[in-house]
C-alpha cells in the first residue's frame, strides 16, 4: 500500500522506523535519496492499516518492517515478496515494486497536477517527475473521441 499510494522508493520504505510514523496525525518522516528526510502525509486508509500493525509489533523504536529474524527487511526480501505475490495470482514476472511508483505518480498527477506529484515523489527536478507521470487516461479518452480518424 505504501508503494502504490505514496510512490515511495523501496529503499525509503525499508529505511522507515517505527518512530518515524505518526498514524494519529497521518504523517511519516521518510529518508530519500541523498539522505534527505522529508515529511509525507499518509492517507487515512494507510493509517487504518498501520495502526493495528504498530500495536501488534509493540515497538517504540527501530525498523518498521521486520524480517523473520526480527531485523530490518532487505531489498532482496522485498523482491521476494513481490515475486511470491505475482506467482500466487498468476502474473508473469513483470510485477515489481517500481511499477507501484509509476502507478502512484500517474494517479496523483491526475488529481493534483505535476507540481504536487513532484513534491510527493521527492524529485528536485520536474524533468524526473515527467518520466513517471503518464498520460492521464481521461484526457486520452477525450482526445481519441476528437481524433479525425475515429469517425471513419
Amino acid at each position: 500500500m505504501m508503494l502504490g499510494l505514496l510512490g515511495l522508493r523501496t529503499n525509503s520504505i525499508i529505511s522507515i522506523n517505527v518512530q518515524d510514523m505518526d498514524v494519529v496525525a497521518g504523517l511519516a518522516w521518510v529518508k530519500e535519496k541523498g539522505n534527505i528526510k522529508r515529511i509525507i502525509v499518509l492517507p487515512k486508509v494507510l493509517c487504518a492499516v498501520l495502526k493495528p500493525y504498530l500495536e501488534r509489533i509493540e515497538q517504540q523504536r527501530g525498523p518498521l518492517f521486520l524480517s523473520k529474524h526480527g531485523k530490518r527487511i532487505s531489498p532482496r526480501t522485498l523482491q521476494d515478496i513481490f515475486r511470491n505475490a505475482a506467482d500466487s495470482i498468476g502474473i508473469d514476472k513483470h510485477l515489481h515494486a517500481h511499477l507501484f511508483r509509476h502507478t502512484a505518480a500517474t494517479h496523483l498527477n491526475k488529481v493534483a497536477g505535476t507540481s504536487i506529484t513532484q513534491h510527493v515523489l521527492g524529485h528536485a527536478s520536474r524533468k524526473n517527475t515527467m518520466k513517471y507521470v503518464h498520460l492521464n487516461p481521461d484526457h486520452y479518452a477525450v482526445y481519441m473521441r476528437k481524433h479525425p480518424f475515429m469517425t471513419i
